[in-house]
């Protein structure tokens, strides 16, 4: 058996279909489980259990609750995503996306893309497409190869923005396998590679070469 629910939304519709659904028709909440399919402005959403709660006197506008195996996929004439997370809400009207929990976020573009792990992942999207990611929680992570190079950061929040491709950095350490580079903040364009720092006092930007002649002397004394 399979159900599919049609929302009709301020913008455009939310179309959901499931193995089982049950609903309540005086408040309109509903809950589908079971091989769930979430589809709305070219994001497919997967998962095992999905609870709808319409715009109401105490909800301020219809929200989507999503777990078990959660799934994202989005492809775009521009980009194309792929997401895990343990849990997802789904704000359709206010163009919001939450991932929570062991979030794994893979976006790649024609000639570059990146990768973000983090226990908690915003995505903000614009007309359909992806405006803003802005992590939270545990420490983030951040990593992207561009010529041939491996970057990989750490940090204590992440804030990607799609207009200048810049990924501002808070608390933030990186590593590329020559340099080391920490900062209270740090400022990376996903495009070009560049990187700005900035800090005050014993937060000011602290950067280190390792050169090849270190790197091997560390390797002969592990020897």
């Amino acid at each position: 058996m399979n159900c599919t629910v049609m929302l009709a939304m301020e913008l455009s519709e939310v179309e959901i279909d499931a193995d089982q659904l049950s609903t309540n028709f005086v408040t309109s909440e509903s809950r589908l489980e079971g091989n769930v399919i979430l589809r709305h402005q070219g994001m497919v959403l997967r998962c095992g259990l999905a609870e709808i709660f319409p715009k109401s006197e105490t909800n301020n506008s219809p929200r989507y609750e999503l777990s078990k195996q959660l799934a994202l996929v989005q492809e775009t004439t521009e980009y194309s995503l792929s997401a895990q997370a343990g849990q997802a809400i789904y704000l359709p009207t206010q163009d919001q996306l939450t991932l929570i929990e062991k979030v794994y976020f893979q976006y790649n573009q024609a000639t570059d893309g990146f990768l973000i792990e983090a226990e908690n992942l915003q995505i903000i999207l614009k007309e359909g497409t992806v405006s803003q990611l802005i992590s939270s929680g545990a420490p983030s992570r951040f990593s992207q190869t561009v010529s041939d190079k491996t970057v990989v950061i750490e940090a204590k929040g992440i804030k990607w923005d799609t207009d200048t491709l810049i990924a501002t950095l808070e608390e933030a350490s990186l590593d590329d396998g020559a340099t080391t580079f920490s900062a209270s903040m740090i400022e990376y364009n996903t495009a070009t590679g560049a990187i700005s720092a900035q800090g005050r006092g014993d937060d000011r930007p602290k950067y280190r070469f390792n050169s090849a002649t270190e790197k091997q002397e560390d390797d002969d004394n592990d020897t």
